[in-house]
């Protein structure tokens, strides 16, 4: 993420990038990790175990063109908010259907009241504009994220739907397990001369052996989070909630 972060700009310290066309993905995607070249060492597992994430800074340049002159609000109502970066932000796992996800989110503050917050906080995303947050695909609470997908589908069929995103998720860990270990023979096939050509980086590799894989729940690893139930049906009754709430105070406005 720091990389990545730091090509963009965006990264406390970072040079600033002009973009010439004014356009960009706030969607970042981890590189193919076969294409990588190894050769004083076997290929790190790390590479493999690297997670789409999507950046969330409404504050930044970067989201702009949604502010248009509008100012952002101070999460305590302040009547002239000043709201600004105060920090590098945290990743926050999203559950999705395929698989899971990160969304990088701001650190704020507000310069008059000092008081400082996410910019994933849901009391906070209630004060913005749906231009805002209708860019997001994930439906936050304080203690869960799950991907807006999720819910769609989950509302569609809402059975078993816990143990098919599991499946999901477990399958694709045991994808990029199986990518990693097929790029560590290809090394030891070119060692061995299979591809008419032996090489010789046996001979200046300090390692023997890769690094292991790690399970699917291993934190400095694959980090694979759990989906039950019971946490799937807290999102969507959060969600039923919410959007009550919504055409309550619509229904209100227009009778006003």
């Amino acid at each position: 993420m720091k990389t990545e972060l730091e090509s963009m700009g965006l990264w406390p310290g970072s040079i600033p990038v002009h973009n010439p066309m004014k356009m960009v993905s706030l969607w970042r995607f981890p590189p193919q990790p076969e294409l990588i070249d190894s050769i004083s060492d076997p290929p790190s597992p790390k590479y493999f175990q690297l997670h789409p994430f999507f950046i969330w800074k409404p504050e930044n340049d970067l989201m702009a063109r949604l502010r248009n002159n509008d100012t952002l609000p101070c999460i305590e109502g302040c009547a002239q908010a000043r709201v600004a970066s105060a920090g590098v932000g945290r990743p926050r796992v999203i559950v999705g259907i395929t698989g899971q996800y990160y969304l990088f989110s701001s650190r704020l503050c507000c310069k008059v009241c000092r008081k400082r917050w996410y910019a994933d906080n849901p009391l906070w995303l209630e004060k913005l504009s749906k231009r805002f947050t209708n860019l997001l695909l994930a439906i936050l609470t304080y203690k869960k994220a799950i991907c807006k997908s999720v819910m769609d589908e989950l509302r569609r069929t809402g059975n078993d739907m816990a143990k098919q995103i599991m499946e999901m998720m477990h399958l694709k860990y045991e994808r990029a397990h199986l990518a990693f270990l097929l790029t560590c023979q290809n090394i030891v096939d070119g060692e061995a001369g299979k591809y008419d050509l032996r090489t010789i980086t046996q001979f200046i590799r300090q390692e023997t052996k890769p690094a292991p894989f790690g399970e699917y729940g291993d934190s400095d690893g694959w980090n694979g989070i759990s989906v039950s139930a019971h946490y799937l049906t807290d999102c969507l009754l959060h969600e039923y909630k919410h959007q009550e709430g919504a055409i309550t105070k619509l229904l209100q406005g227009k009778r006003c």
